[in-house]
């Protein structure tokens, strides 16, 4: 045991073998399944190498939180005798009798025993590992620990983190980047499949990455625990969720989905503004999110112009304007066929049974929802209690004004979901944050703080406490030539945020790489050092505002877009933070609250956080960082500063297909020998010959004759198109060019089967009667099993005829007569058929409409069909 010059508790070292040590010391903190108790438990630091060579010792964790290692010892004593007690926890150990010599457990706890502690001792950026007892004991599975490090393990969580996981639902958590939502996310859904292994589960994210992530903490969670599920939950992206309940409802097979990249390129090209992104986000959030009625794919203008200023301020004052673009817009979708993501969550909410799908979801980062998608979340839980319901969030990262409100899904909650006389769930908030050093996160709070003053209090504005110490942020002057040198050529886990576009692209282009990103495309990913490069000067006259006491701003939309910004922009880095604003920018950085945030310096002084140099393998672990989170040219130049020209390549293909372009996607998809992908971008860029022959040369056939089909539409072959694709049974696609070939009855016919094959049967027996194919109007009528308009069933082949020429009369009168006696002869005139000739007989007959032959049915057999025109 050991005591080191600054360190507040003892060091211990246990020898692992003749040569190496392991460092560890005792801390009280929670147990995973004890609510209120903090227990001791050993911290391991670190596993200690003695080189006999050089006879000193080499650390393996070179953490800056472990470098209390290091320090001066002072005192140092040896324990080696056994503990008395080898098979207690700590918290079991009996007190040791009066006036005993103190042996090894009483030297590792404190005097006044193991009882509960005020304070949760495990703190700090470091990530802790519970080790379970079997690899204590298992010398081989210890030293496999040992080798391969501890991410596998079970992370530790803290007393208000455990307590967050043990709470009965609903639970709605709010917390920023760095605060453990996730990994809470990922507790919750053990705990629950752990106390109902058949239990129906859901993790539900918007991005592909943390979806990943999660499943993988999930897996070596149960894998350490020694734990196996029989259904393990399901993990799926927002939209993978969409298709899947589409798919499972009707069996559609949908395209890409519009996103926001051509809704700019359209609303940019349609109305020649600037503001693309805000309107992306009001229509998206509000004139199409806030729609909840399945039959109308906008809100209702006037609904949208009666919302408060609160619920949505971005458009207050050309709310008639925002409407027109959000119904131009929808009018586009439509006349090309295509979705929205908005348009697509409608469709899975119209799929979700009234029972629900899952006994437990949960949702991370659910300030990206929208209201109609949080509605489909609500759904999907079945039972009104919503027990099962965990939504974590940080409404901090909306970069729109117009976005997610906590108070929106609760009152939702209250309204449809939650039992009479319960109370909404209180909305439960995390204020530790374990990513960003403490001058990071307090300069992040006086950002908060400023918009709290200015603009009002809102959602997710608490301060944060910061468990990791570092250096504060700077503020760099000079010339912005300088800045550019003292920057160039940095390496990974560096990036600059700028401003704008126009700071971005220019920025790219002087330090020759892709990792300089807006606010907007930053969003989601974090660096270790970062600088902000023009963010007040690229959009100045909020800031002005901002800092003019004298102008009141509650509620301003542009001055709280402005803070959110600033706000995401600050919290993208975890070490090093340094701010650059040109000169004549508004002074925001130099007034007295920001001021003593930031330490002024030089350019040169980046020189020594922006690391020039590095190996090849962190240029490769760099670029799957990006690649992973779908910044695809970021990850193709880490990728050639690798020397990995394949996956720069697939990165570079990757990045076009996400651009909207295919045709660059494909040529470079088909330069890899990627022959899929290639004619999956070829026949998205409309190249139909090229997909055509790569679909073929994969012997996809099916693919080849749908391109085909395509092709020939382009050159207005419309006979020729809707052959293809009849043989493909895409009935809908083959009617739309039997229309274009001008040949109405074979339209008809394509859309009857199309409706047969849908399972829309009363649909198809129109469709049958509007071109006289009796017979199978019959049988679709037959089998769609339902009453006519009228209030009688209709049987037979006559009251079909009567439905079909509209005659909507109760059976029995004299007009349906004439017209059964019409159909009927129609029939046997064009379709011989005896079974349908003796149904049409026989309802006659019933009706009194003609007598009755003592034949019966064979007397109308043995006359044929014009037996029956007689009878009729």
């Amino acid at each position: 045991m050991k005591k080191l010059r600054g360190c507040p508790k003892p060091v211990f070292e246990a020898r692992q073998d003749a040569g190496d040590r392991i460092l560890f010391t005792l801390a009280h903190t929670a147990a995973r399944d004890v609510a209120e108790t903090l227990r001791p438990h050993l911290q391991l630091w670190d596993l200690v190498h003695h080189d006999r060579v050089a006879g000193r010792a080499r650390r393996v964790n070179p953490s800056a939180e472990a470098e209390f290692l290091d320090f001066e010892e002072m005192e140092a004593e040896d324990a080696s005798e056994p503990p008395p007690h080898p098979a207690a926890a700590f918290h079991e150990v009996p007190a040791a009798a009066p006036g005993a010599e103190a042996g090894v457990v009483e030297l590792m706890l404190a005097p006044d025993g193991a009882g509960p502690r005020a304070r949760e001792e495990i703190t700090g950026g470091v990530r802790w590992y519970v080790v379970p007892e079997r690899l204590l004991v298992d010398e081989e599975r210890w030293q496999e620990l040992m080798d391969r490090g501890a991410e596998e393990l079970e992370l530790k969580l803290t007393a208000e983190q455990y307590a967050v996981v043990r709470a009965p639902g609903p639970v709605l958590l709010s917390g920023s980047a760095g605060s453990g939502k996730t990994t809470i996310a990922v507790h919750r859904l053990a705990a629950a499949v752990g106390a109902a292994p058949s239990v129906r589960a859901l993790y539900l994210t918007y991005s592909a990455w943390l979806r990943d992530h999660a499943r993988g903490l999930f897996h070596d969670l149960l894998a350490c625990r020694g734990e196996i599920i029989p259904a393990p939950p399901r993990f799926l992206t927002v939209h993978e969720l969409y298709r899947t309940l589409i798919a499972e409802d009707s069996g559609a097979l949908l395209g890409p989905v519009v996103d926001y990249p051509e809704f700019a390129r359209w609303y940019e090209g349609q109305f020649r503004r600037a503001d693309a992104a805000l309107a992306w986000e009001e229509i998206r959030g509000i004139v199409k999110g806030a729609s909840l009625d399945l039959a109308r794919p906008l809100l209702p203008h006037e609904e949208y112009e009666a919302l408060g200023r609160k619920r949505a301020p971005a458009f207050v004052g050309e709310r008639g304007r925002l409407y027109h673009v959000a119904r131009r817009w929808q009018e586009h979708l439509e006349a090309g066929r295509r979705l929205d993501e908005i348009d697509l969550c409608r469709l899975a909410l119209a799929a979700v049974p009234a029972g629900g799908l899952y006994d437990h979801l949960v949702c991370d980062e659910a300030q990206d929802l929208a209201e109609v998608q949080m509605e489909l979340l609500l759904r999907l839980v079945p039972g009104r209690s919503l027990a099962g319901l965990f939504l974590a969030g940080d409404p901090q990262q909306v970069i729109n004004p117009s976005g997610f409100r906590w108070a929106e899904v609760r009152t939702r909650i209250r309204d449809r979901f939650l039992d009479r006389g319960r109370s909404v769930p209180d909305l439960v908030v995390l204020t530790k944050n374990f990513r960003s050093v403490r001058g990071l996160v307090e300069l992040a709070n006086e950002v908060l703080a400023f918009k709290r003053d200015r603009t009002g209090r809102s959602e997710g504005d608490e301060t944060e406490q910061s468990e990791v110490a570092g250096a504060a942020p700077i503020l760099v002057g000079g010339d912005e030539t300088a800045l550019a040198d003292a920057i160039r050529g940095f390496g990974p886990r560096c990036a600059v945020v700028a401003g704008s576009a126009d700071i971005r692209e220019r920025l790219q282009a002087v330090l020759g790489t892709t990792r300089v990103f807006t606010i907007p495309e930053a969003k989601g990913l974090e660096f270790d050092v970062v600088i902000l490069w023009g963010v007040v000067a690229s959009d100045p006259e909020p800031w002005r505002q901002l800092l003019d006491p004298g102008v009141g701003l509650r509620e301003d939309p542009p001055a709280r877009r402005a803070l959110h910004h600033l706000y995401v922009a600050v919290t993208r880095a975890r070490r090093h933070l340094a701010v650059y604003e040109p000169p004549g920018a508004p002074p925001l950085w130099t007034a007295e609250r920001f001021a003593a945030r930031l330490d002024p310096e030089p350019p040169a002084s980046l020189a020594r956080l922006f690391v020039r140099s590095a190996a090849p393998g962190e240029w490769t672990h760099e670029g799957e960082y990006f690649l992973a989170r779908g910044r695809y040219r970021q990850a193709a130049e880490c990728f050639r500063r690798a020397g990995d020209a394949r996956r720069e390549a697939e990165s570079l293909a990757r990045h076009h297909e996400a651009a909207g372009e295919p045709a660059l996607a494909a040529e470079r998809w088909r330069a890899l020998g990627e022959t899929a992908a290639a004619a999956r971008c070829f026949e998205a860029a409309e190249h139909w010959a090229e997909a055509a022959a790569d679909w073929s040369l994969l012997g996809d056939e099916a693919g080849s004759r749908r391109c085909q089909a395509r092709a020939a539409e382009a050159k207005r072959r419309w006979a020729e198109a809707a052959a293809e694709w009849e043989a493909l049974e895409a009935w809908e696609d083959a009617a739309r060019c039997w229309a274009g070939a001008g040949q109405r009855r074979q339209q008809v016919r394509c859309l009857a089967v199309g409706a047969e094959k849908g399972g829309r049967l009363a649909d198809a027996a129109r469709r049958w009667e509007e071109i006289e194919v009796w017979d199978r109007a019959v049988a679709s009528w037959r089998a769609a099993g339902r009453e006519q308009p009228g209030g009688e069933r209709h049987r037979g082949l006559a009251g079909r005829v009567v439905a079909s020429r509209r005659l909507r009369v109760l059976a029995g009168t004299e007009a349906v007569g004439r017209a059964a006696a019409r159909g009927a002869r129609r029939l046997a005139e064009g379709l011989p058929g005896l079974c349908c000739l003796r149904e049409a007989s026989t309802l006659l007959v019933e009706q009194g409409l003609a007598p009755r032959r003592s034949g019966g049915v064979a007397g109308a057999r043995a006359e044929g069909g014009g037996g029956l025109v007689s009878l009729l």
